[in-house]
């Protein structure tokens, strides 16, 4: 019995509706997202092609036969490399299988350079994203060490020991001049004063209307202390509402004290401080305003002492704006520099905190 045929040769390859010849080759490269492959393929030298039957298979699946058109038809090949086997069976049932390998790109996506790229960028990211966040957290707990301190000198400077024994000092004065009514008056301030000073101490924010309720109580028992010698007056502006606007702790009182110490005491004749509040631009304004001789007629060692009272403030002012993104700061003008006032002739000093309405 003689052999039918020689050979199953490959024509030509449908990639996507396009035809390109393929000839002898037994490899196909193709492109990442082809959608549809139809191979032809043909016979030579059969005595009678019409009685052969044809087969295929993909790698080691089953085979399938091939009913019409002499085609093999696959769609949808993902990323790899495919062994396509055809058999062709005679009237004899002798057979012959020829192999055609199918390799599909692998999309740059799938490469295993770029998901080590992919891999190396993320655990970059994440170091990078971890370092940042451990400097953040540094940089807020220096930041909360520092307000903390300043925030201690603040209530040292509230609770200056030579203001409790000046105070304590006239209380037993008034005792020992039968004073009793006053003392009572004088002792009832000094410890509210007292307990209100520890409660503001552990609180960042307080309501306008708790510090001023303090402010007074330091007026009125500084004014007791030097038997009136002053006036004194707080004033709020149109639209502040004291209970419920907030401003820093601690922050005023040592403005009012160096304006009394350091402004009023110093002069002669009539003598008063006004602190006054204004909404202004979405911000609040507070303005302490003395009529004494002026920070610029200050002695030496007295600008010494203030100085280092209201670089503390500008100290703590700077840490809130830098935690809380607010935008607070504080100017001390004398008045002497200011046109309207050195047209009138009055001296004194103006020192003005700019807060954010916070309520």
């Amino acid at each position: 019995q003689s052999q039918p045929y020689h050979n199953i040769l490959f024509t030509n390859v449908e990639v996507d509706a396009n035809q390109y010849q393929f000839g002898i080759y037994d490899k196909l490269n193709l492109e990442y997202g082809v959608k549809q492959v139809s191979i032809n393929f043909t016979i030579i030298d059969f005595e009678t092609s019409e009685q052969l039957l044809f087969f295929y298979k993909l790698n080691n699946d089953n085979w399938l036969p091939i009913k019409y058109n002499r085609v093999i038809q696959l769609n949808n090949l993902k990323a790899g490399s495919y062994e396509i086997f055809l058999k062709a069976i005679d009237k004899y049932g002798e057979e012959i299988v020829k192999k055609l390998t199918i390799v599909v790109a692998t999309p740059y996506w799938q490469s295993w350079w770029f998901r080590m790229s992919c891999f190396l960028v993320l655990a970059m990211s994440i170091f990078f994203l971890l370092r940042y966040r451990i400097k953040i957290i540094k940089h807020k707990a220096n930041i909360d060490n520092k307000l903390a301190d300043y925030e201690m000198k603040a209530l040292h400077t509230q609770m200056n020991p030579h203001f409790i024994f000046n105070s304590i000092g006239t209380i037993k004065s008034m005792i020992l001049d039968n004073q009793n009514e006053q003392a009572s008056k004088y002792l009832g301030k000094f410890a509210k004063m007292i307990r209100l000073t520890l409660n503001h101490s552990t609180e960042a924010f307080i309501s306008l209307q708790q510090n001023n309720e303090y402010i007074m109580h330091y007026l009125e028992i500084e004014n007791l202390r030097f038997s009136n010698a002053f006036d004194f007056e707080i004033v709020l502006g149109e639209g502040v509402a004291a209970a419920e606007l907030r401003i820093p702790a601690m922050m005023v009182q040592p403005l009012v004290e160096n304006a009394i110490w350091h402004g009023l005491l110093n002069k002669e004749g009539y003598k008063k401080v006004v602190i006054n509040y204004i909404l202004q631009n979405k911000k609040l304004i507070c303005e302490i305003d003395d009529n004494g001789i002026g920070i610029e007629s200050v002695i030496t060692g007295n600008k010494i002492h203030t100085s280092v009272g209201i670089d503390n403030i500008k100290k703590r002012l700077l840490l809130l704006n830098e935690k809380y993104k607010i935008d607070c700061s504080l100017s001390i003008v004398d008045k002497s520099t200011i046109k309207a006032y050195k047209e009138i002739g009055e001296t004194g000093t103006k020192a003005t905190i700019t807060l954010p309405y916070i309520v």
